[in-house]
């Protein structure tokens, strides 16, 4: 990331209130990443599950000739 986050970053506060200093590493030894992590963010509105090619197929949509009964 080319720009540090803000005092205002909630993350920011709660990372200072146990601790952290800003320019240190993160862990005991403060030897963990200095810098947040990067996000792919995708502005397609696609839900989880949802799959590039939603083909059907006789398998996936076969009907059962001998329903079960449960009771």
């Amino acid at each position: 990331m080319e720009t540090s986050i803000s005092s205002a970053n909630v993350g920011h506060q709660l990372l200072q209130k146990i601790g952290w200093t800003p320019g240190n590493g993160l862990g005991l030894n403060q030897n963990g990443i200095k810098s947040p992590i990067s996000i792919n963010f995708h502005q397609r509105r696609q839900g989880l599950g949802y799959e590039k090619e939603l083909t059907t197929t006789n398998e996936s949509l076969s009907i059962h000739s001998n329903p079960i009964n449960i009771f």
